[in-house]
């Protein structure tokens, strides 16, 4: 069994008395996505104790924050890539329920209103390395007294800010905007601070690419081949039982 699903089954064990929401609505969306196609809220939000409010998220963006998977994770059904299917869901449980337990009852949600089933899949797919540049890595060292913080932000180019934070949380940054696997080749143990400027426009000659971005930094991106733990859709329901 894959250091995955032991890691869903002892979870899931461990909520099993609070896996589902107290009262859950969920509605086909009345809000519209702006022009960059993103929903008025990115992720599902936790706007107090114990509630869940999601604002016309998709399927595939409820099944992704719901496993804690990165995009190159999901694979399934093509229609999940459909924005034009979202959701609003309002969902209440107890005050003291954390942000894990309500990733678990929206997974409980997932699969009892849209009848979603799926298997875990481990498959040789392109991912990148991380690792030291010649002449070795030029990193800033962390602010005395920074609290380990890392951010991306998004424009006309891309801006990774983090102070006080580790290789393994740099590689899973890149990863999410490079939407491939990065693996941490390192050797890294030390905290460090960075700013990362680059652009993903291939014309942009304004901004280097993070190639050339994490070059400046002693590091480099190569392209290679390895394992990845891939969650496959079998079935999922286009629309939710009723509330």
């Amino acid at each position: 069994m894959s250091p995955c699903v032991l890691l869903l089954v002892a979870a899931g064990l461990l909520f099993s008395q609070q896996s589902s929401f107290d009262v859950a609505s969920v509605k086909l969306t009345t809000h519209k996505r702006d022009a960059n196609g993103f929903s008025q809220n990115e992720d599902p939000q936790i706007p107090s104790p114990g509630r869940l409010s999601v604002i016309n998220n998709s399927l595939q963006e409820l099944i992704l924050w719901a496993y804690r998977l990165k995009d190159h994770q999901l694979e399934g059904l093509p229609w999940l890539d459909d924005d034009s299917v979202s959701f609003d869901i309002e969902a209440k449980a107890a005050p003291e329920t954390t942000k894990s337990q309500m990733r678990f009852m929206l997974q409980s949600l997932l699969q009892r209103r849209f009848h979603l089933t799926f298997h875990w899949q481990t498959k040789i797919l392109p991912v990148y390395e991380l690792s030291v540049a010649s002449g070795g890595p030029k990193l800033p060292q962390p602010k005395p007294g920074a609290k380990p913080s890392i951010s991306n932000m998004s424009s006309f180019f891309v801006t990774i800010t983090a102070d006080n934070t580790t290789m393994p949380s740099l590689a899973d940054s890149l990863a999410y905007r490079l939407r491939r696997p990065v693996v941490d080749k390192t050797g890294i143990q030390d905290a460090f601070s960075l700013n990362l400027v680059y652009s993903d426009q291939p014309d942009d000659v304004s901004h280097p690419s993070i190639f050339a971005a994490l070059q400046q930094l002693g590091l480099k991106l190569t392209t290679t081949k390895g394992p990845v733990e891939v969650f496959v859709v079998d079935h999922i329901d286009k629309r939710p039982t009723e509330n």
